[in-house]
């Protein structure tokens, strides 16, 4: 009901809104006060009272939504990145964690810091094409034998590449922001030490494929996100995937390659501030990075290869298991009738498919 005291004047401070709700928007009543000027309700969502009555409608940039049912009243504009779900879901089916104000995806708040890696990346991109010029112009006026010329000419050769880097980096963001069915990413900024990183400066990580978790601490021009994000593109073009069974050493490289145009101090006692030094001898002498495979492997990878190349780590019949389990691979057989690898007798009959055959199926999502 209306509050009297909202509409007296008052010197006194008094509460004007106030709302309780149903877990998907429904204001409560008897524990709602609010005046009419104010337009938004449950998660900054603009109220829309004249059809159905007041507190059972809200309207938002794509779509309306009834928060009685937990549906929105038309379909998902981003519906092909959630396929496992109905198109009128609303907030993931859980608002507690999610929240929706736009009616096309969930976890907007991870949009801000991402144009702030943005910005960052902007920024530096316009720092080191000021630097390469300087450099560029200052070795112009020296012969080789100079001194201090290798040491310049070394400098150049980092504040080259790097700038490479940076502008990939800009490319990537764009692409992973603007297509039209955006994975979507949830970025958290966590404190060095935090369990959820497990020992590292950061993680990235999925359990669909579509929605995709990034940890990060806070490092030096953003360093540790820019190689967390470089994983995140990685699963927009397909090179990673929820298993991790594609996962191999020259995503590890791209992603510290990342790191050091981000920071040119970064490991600087093992890299020196050179791009040549991430090798994969260097990858491989990371506890962490031991057993990954040095071929490129992606979702356009065979069947065949993936098992052969899959992190050494795990033997073939985790791999073949985490297959199974995840319901990534489906070989085709064709002799008379077409079934998936999970409708082999054993993992020996499945094994022994495999080393006796060679084919070009790929991996089916």
């Amino acid at each position: 009901s209306q509050n009297p005291y909202l509409m007296k004047q008052t010197d006194w401070v008094c509460l004007q809104n106030t709302y309780d709700y149903s877990p998907f928007g429904v204001s409560l009543d008897g524990r709602t006060v609010e005046g009419d000027f104010y337009r938004r309700g449950f998660n900054g969502m603009e109220k829309d009272d004249e059809v159905k009555g007041k507190g059972n409608g809200y309207t938002t940039e794509y779509r309306q939504c009834d928060p009685r049912l937990g549906r929105w009243l038309s379909l998902d504009p981003k519906m092909a990145s959630m396929p496992w779900q109905s198109t009128y879901c609303s907030m993931d089916n859980n608002p507690i964690k999610f929240n929706d104000p736009c009616g096309d995806k969930v976890d907007p708040d991870s949009q801000k810091d991402f144009d702030k890696h943005q910005a960052k990346t902007d920024k530096l991109i316009s720092k080191y094409e000021k630097k390469l010029n300087k450099l560029s112009d200052k070795l112009s006026t020296m012969d080789h034998d100079d001194a201090g010329y290798s040491n310049l000419n070394k400098q150049k050769s980092y504040y080259s590449e790097a700038l490479g880097e940076l502008k990939d980096a800009k490319r990537e963001l764009t692409l992973m922001e603007d297509d039209e069915t955006p994975l979507i990413y949830h970025l958290n900024k966590v404190n060095l030490g935090d369990e959820i990183l497990e020992g590292a400066n950061g993680n990235t990580y999925s359990t669909d494929n579509v929605n995709i978790y990034i940890n990060y601490a806070t490092t030096k021009n953003n360093s540790t996100l820019a190689h967390e994000l470089k994983h995140g593109y990685q699963w927009f073009v397909g090179e990673l995937e929820k298993s991790y069974l594609t996962y191999d050493a020259t995503d590890e490289i791209a992603g510290k390659r990342r790191n050091l145009a981000y920071d040119q101090n970064y490991l600087s006692e093992i890299l020196k501030g050179s791009f040549g030094n991430i090798s994969f001898k260097y990858i491989w002498s990371i506890p962490d990075y031991q057993g990954l495979s040095f071929v490129n492997l992606s979702r356009k990878s065979t069947n065949a290869e993936i098992l052969i190349h899959a992190r050494k780590s795990i033997d073939s019949y985790q791999v073949y298991k985490a297959y199974i389990d995840s319901e990534i691979l489906r070989v085709t057989i064709h002799n008379q009738q077409n079934r998936g690898m999970g409708a082999f007798k054993s993992y020996y009959e499945a094994m022994n498919f495999l080393k006796g055959e060679t084919f070009g199926n790929s991996i089916s999502w």
